[in-house]
């Protein structure tokens, strides 16, 4: 396959300079939109069709034609071995099954999907195709959270634990009217007022695993209230937190996310991308409040949650 630019037939993308308009090989038009204004356009060449179609299904993206926004190209890597990393300033990340190209100078950000074909490694790709939205979340105060988020009353809260921590045994417990949106893994964004809005992203062990598919609104946002740290206990309890004990562990929450991408990082790439999760964790930790909870098996955790919530709006 050969994708070539509009411009004199260079290949993609061009050896000198960075591409702004991806050439007729592409199509598509998913238009993915989050809170904090960050918006991208998915393109993709007809043998990455099914790929991104299924991607974009799990996590509701809704196809709404093209948009001159920055754009997530998708296409199957080179059968004819071509070099990218000769191209001037191009830099890749090589994830595992894909490889995420960028450009200094471009908003936009290449996926090449590497060529073999299996339902189980094009769980792999999808999962790891959401590391340039998070990184572009990230990069503007935003993120990454191992957390289950769950609603009430246009409230957002964060149920955060280690894997095997109950998060998702919580939101399963949890009654009407709370709605748990996701139970794994969630994107904290900030917006132009400063404020914390937090999104749904999908659990890709329920895939795995062979669990009921289910697809999550990734657009959908809440506002962010409080998080919740939860330890199990005999009885359920709310404890606040200190900002300091907050910051270490929402930056811990974040790791959880990023450790999937950070096993095919250099040292350097990996240290760099710490410093910036911890320092959106201290700001985080400064606005929002972190509570301890200590819940039960059998009691009604929730209603202590509803009672530090009624508390903030007092």
């Amino acid at each position: 396959m050969s994708v070539l630019s509009i411009e004199k037939n260079e290949s993609f993308p061009p050896r000198e300079k960075a591409v702004f308009t991806p050439g007729p090989g592409f199509t598509g038009g998913f238009f993915l939109r989050l809170a904090s204004g960050l918006e991208w356009n998915i393109l993709f060449t007809e043998e990455a069709r099914l790929l991104v179609g299924k991607w974009a299904s799990i996590m509701e993206i809704k196809n709404n034609g093209s948009h001159g926004y920055p754009k997530m190209l998708f296409l199957r890597g080179e059968e004819d071995g071509q070099k990218w990393g000769e191209k001037t300033d191009w830099k890749v990340k090589n994830l595992e099954r894909m490889k995420i190209w960028s450009h200094p100078s471009s908003p936009h950000i290449i996926c090449e999907i590497g060529r073999e074909d299996h339902s189980d490694l094009d769980l792999i790709r999808m999962s790891m195709a959401t590391y340039p939205i998070f990184q572009r979340a990230v990069e503007v105060g935003g993120l990454p959270f191992h957390a289950c988020l769950a609603g009430r009353e246009g409230a957002g809260i964060l149920l955060a634990a280690p894997g095997g921590g109950g998060k998702s045994t919580c939101a399963r417990r949890l009654p009407s009217p709370w709605k748990a949106l996701c139970d794994d893994e969630t994107l904290i964004v900030r917006d132009c007022m400063g404020r914390y809005l937090v999104h749904p992203f999908p659990t890709w062990s329920n895939f795995f695993w062979g669990r009921e598919e289910r697809t999550w609104d990734v657009q959908k946002s809440l506002p962010l209230s409080a998080i919740f740290l939860i330890k199990k206990g005999k009885r359920d309890e709310v404890i606040p937190m200190g900002k300091g004990e907050a910051a270490a562990r929402m930056y811990q929450a974040a790791q959880q996310v990023f450790l999937r991408y950070w096993r095919y990082f250099s040292s350097e790439e990996e240290r760099g991308e710490k410093e910036k999760l911890f320092a959106n964790s201290c700001e985080l930790a400064r606005k929002i409040p972190a509570f301890t909870l200590h819940a039960s098996l059998e009691g009604q955790f929730w209603k202590e949650v509803e009672k530090v919530l009624y508390t903030q709006q007092l």
